[in-house]
């Protein structure tokens, strides 16, 4: 589970797939880079987290897994190792004020809003709606199944072999 550091050490990573679109509404809020200026590269993360196939013992990557296999290989974060550092630096080792708690909060409800809004955009990419789904679903399911062949009052048994007026 990522903490709000590992989340900000991560801020400006990657560009914003949706500013080149115009479509991105978070202006300064946005956590993605909108100029290669703001791009920064992100920390390693590699072996921060223990692998979740490997605990199953079905992780098949071996030694090129990202994930550490055991808590011997387990190592800190370049996000943790600088919290840990020098008192007067900031939570990402760089020199400046802390950020109050209610600042941190904040920070957490707007990247929640930005996940919602891409996990909407990616859902909406990918098959049909959830209407769609429902009705798919409905139509199968009913006993007496409206045939799309007939006139809008018509149906047919399950078995297909008498049709009727409703």
């Amino acid at each position: 589970m990522s903490t709000p550091e590992t989340r900000n050490a991560l801020k400006f990573t990657r560009m914003c797939k949706y500013w080149d679109a115009r479509r991105c509404y978070d202006g300064n809020q946005c956590t993605f880079a909108h100029t290669s200026a703001e791009l920064r590269g992100a920390p390693s993360l590699v072996r921060t987290q223990l692998c979740y196939q490997f605990r199953k013992g079905q992780c098949s990557r071996g030694a090129a897994c990202t994930f550490a296999h055991g808590q011997e290989e387990l190592r800190p974060s370049s996000v943790e190792v600088q919290r840990s550092g020098d008192p007067k630096m900031g939570s990402l080792g760089i020199t400046g004020r802390q950020k109050k708690p209610a600042e941190d909060s904040q920070m957490m409800e707007l990247l929640k809003m930005h996940e919602l809004q891409q996990m909407q955009l990616a859902l909406q990419s990918y098959g049909p709606s959830l209407n769609e789904v429902q009705r798919e679903m409905a139509w199968s399911v009913s006993p007496v199944s409206r045939s799309p062949g007939l006139g809008g009052n018509e149906a047919f048994s399950p078995s297909g072999s008498e049709s009727f007026w409703l």
